[in-house]
């Protein structure tokens, strides 16, 4: 399966924001903010795998992303994460994109903001998708052209040509 056929439009989000800052300077930030402004990039993920048609209990979804964050952040560093997780609140598998311009806190193991998600959801049943598709993000991130060329996108449809391009 290739990345671009199972990417759609109304599962890119050009507008990933890190919601309402702790009104204090960011080096007095706690934990407890930095967490907050974490879970408001997940909800927005969550939204964002909703538009796919295919979650069952878009609560129980959340959970899954907020625990699975808090085992280990998904942040890879070099202004990239890669949110998922094998859950049975959805349907089959789900690829979504993710973009902040300006960039969000979202515990990169580098500690730079994170500009783009490649976020993946799948039944724990579901392995031959989740895993193909998990092995060709690792080798489309490691192109440094492609957070430009990802960040600089207009449309969803647009995106969606970079990342074949890239790939295929």
């Amino acid at each position: 399966m290739k990345l671009s056929q199972v990417l759609k439009e109304e599962t890119v989000n050009l507008n990933i924001t890190q919601g309402k800052l702790p009104d204090k300077p960011v080096e007095e930030y706690t934990h407890a903010d930095r967490w907050k402004m974490k879970e408001n990039v997940i909800r927005q993920i969550v939204e964002l795998i909703d538009r796919s048609g295919l979650v069952g209990n878009k609560k129980k979804l959340l959970l899954d992303f907020i625990n699975r964050e808090k085992r280990c952040t998904t942040a890879i560093g070099s202004g990239i994460a890669i949110p998922h997780v094998r859950t049975m609140q959805v349907r089959g598998f789900v690829f979504a994109i993710g973009i902040s311009k300006e960039g969000v806190y979202f515990a990169s193991i580098d500690g730079a903001p994170t500009h783009i998600f490649f976020i993946l959801a799948s039944p724990p049943y579901d392995d031959s998708d989740y895993l193909q598709i998990y092995r060709r993000i690792s080798e489309l991130v490691q192109n440094r052209n492609i957070s430009l060329e990802l960040t600089t996108t207009e449309s969803p449809g647009e995106l969606i040509r970079v990342v074949k391009s890239f790939l295929e």
